[in-house]
């Protein structure tokens, strides 16, 4: 917004816009009178509504809205009083400890990659107590009830689901977490 130079005056040194003091460019006093109004005693840390009104009652400067905004988002005491507008926060469970190697599984896609050998996704499956991983090439149009993990070779002897086959059906609301 450009300042029209008909609706200004000059008042004893001061330039006076619509009836009220025009504030220049100069950010430590725009802040000294946020502060002012935001701070004090009397105030009490009025939100950003209650100080655009006081300020704009005697004072004016372009992008004031900006300036008021970026003080109260900085003003530690506002942000500390806040209150909190979601949910309470529910009381953490720890997962049970497992018992043994490949009995519990967590299982992703990686999907959006080039096509390789006739895949371009990769079904990542992690045993949650070992932490080993299986990562099995896949086509990002393969179904939940075509899903089939089978015959994994696993090298250590610790392991004992040695060339079984687990199937997953009608999963598909859980695949992709």
């Amino acid at each position: 917004m450009q300042l029209l130079l008909a609706e200004c005056k000059d008042q004893a040194g001061r330039r006076i816009y619509r009836d009220r003091i025009y504030i220049p460019n100069y950010m430590p006093l725009k802040l000294r009178l946020i502060q002012d109004f935001h701070a004090s005693p009397a105030s009490g840390h009025p939100g950003r509504s209650k100080i655009l009104e006081l300020l704009a009652r005697q004072y004016y400067w372009p992008k004031m809205h900006r300036d008021v905004d970026q003080y109260l988002r900085n003003c530690h005491i506002c942000q500390w009083s806040r209150i909190a507008r979601h949910t309470s926060f529910a009381i953490l469970r720890p997962l049970p400890i497992q018992n043994a190697a490949w009995r519990h599984l967590s299982m992703d896609f990686i999907t959006g990659l080039p096509w390789s050998n006739g895949f371009n996704a990769i079904l990542v499956v992690v045993c949650r107590l070992t932490k080993m991983r299986h990562l099995i090439p896949y086509r990002d149009t393969c179904a939940a009830e075509q899903l089939q993990i089978s015959s994994f070779a696993m090298s250590s002897s610790s392991m004992d689901c040695q060339n079984q086959s687990y199937r997953i059906a009608a999963l598909s609301s859980h695949l992709s977490s």
